[in-house]
């Protein structure tokens, strides 16, 4: 199950992957919820969690509500600390990632460093500090929080006329309970033909938290992005995973990137469109 930001309500879609004993996809069918059909409101949604009871959509207006397996909302919403709500939070740097350990934890945080921890970094080649959210998956109250420092980011100095984006867009849990952290950094300079999208993924233990900074270990690092001299069109802005078991019974993490709706570029006669690609990797 994924969620679309242009989509209403809860955006949430079915998606139906074939995967070979190789872990390669075939075939992906998308499909509908008539829950999301029948919606009217947009909430941007950017994270969704399967629980017990039904989906769990976080989403840029910093709400995390319930809908039950039809897409329909059922009332609930989690309860949102004050330093985490709509006004406090810097704009479109909100709820992106959304966890659940399968037992009673929820997790979420905001994509980049509260307005209170801009600037935080006690160690000089480290970036900014997150806060990681947990909510208890039953009634939805708030429960522990948890510090998270991304690494600094590789484009420092950005020209005004381009566009960088870096932060956390995506966690899920893994069957041992450690989180799997998306560290993400999205450059793009029209000027220069330079479009790179930096995915690093960061395993953590909230289990074992000593009231600090998160220790994080890196499990896989890659780079998409836009490479003239080689023919390379594939950049892919990350956004969304989640854990799956392969034909041959291995654990893996399935990755969907955020094509903004095919948005199209165009550099001298090179004309393009963003694709939606769909990446595994075993664990």
């Amino acid at each position: 199950t994924i969620v679309s930001d242009k989509g209403r309500g809860g955006g949430i879609f079915t998606l139906d992957l074939s995967i070979d004993s190789e872990g390669s996809i075939g075939e992906a069918r998308i499909g509908s919820l008539p829950g999301t059909a029948a919606a009217t409101d947009v909430r941007d949604p950017e994270g969704l969690v399967r629980t017990q009871t039904g989906y769990l959509v976080s989403g840029e207006d910093q709400r995390i509500v319930e809908y039950d397996l039809e897409g329909y909302p059922t009332g609930r919403e989690a309860a949102i600390p004050g330093d985490m709500s709509q006004d406090n939070v810097t704009f479109n740097m909100g709820f992106e990632a959304l966890a659940f350990d399968g037992d009673n934890t929820v997790f979420t945080g905001t994509e980049g460093p509260l307005p209170s921890d801009e600037g935080f970094c006690p160690v000089e080649d480290l970036g900014q500090l997150l806060r990681i959210q947990s909510f208890n998956a039953d009634d939805l109250s708030a429960s522990s929080r948890y510090l998270y420092l991304m690494d600094k980011p590789v484009y420092a100095n950005v020209p005004e006329d381009a566009m960088h984006v870096h932060g956390v867009s995506a966690m899920t849990a893994l069957p041992d309970g450690r989180l799997a952290v998306l560290e993400r950094e999205v450059y793009t300079n029209l000027a220069t033909v330079t479009a790179i999208s930096r995915v690093k993924i960061y395993l953590v233990d909230p289990r074992n938290d000593r009231g600090g900074i998160l220790c994080k270990s890196l499990l896989h690092e890659f780079s998409t992005g836009i490479d003239l001299m080689n023919w390379e069109l594939n950049l892919a802005n990350y956004e969304g995973m989640c854990t799956i078991t392969l034909p041959d019974r291995s654990p893996a993490l399935v990755m969907v990137c955020d094509a903004q709706g095919h948005l199209g570029y165009s550099w001298g006669r090179i004309n393009s469109r963003l694709k939606d690609y769909i990446r595994i990797i075993r664990l």
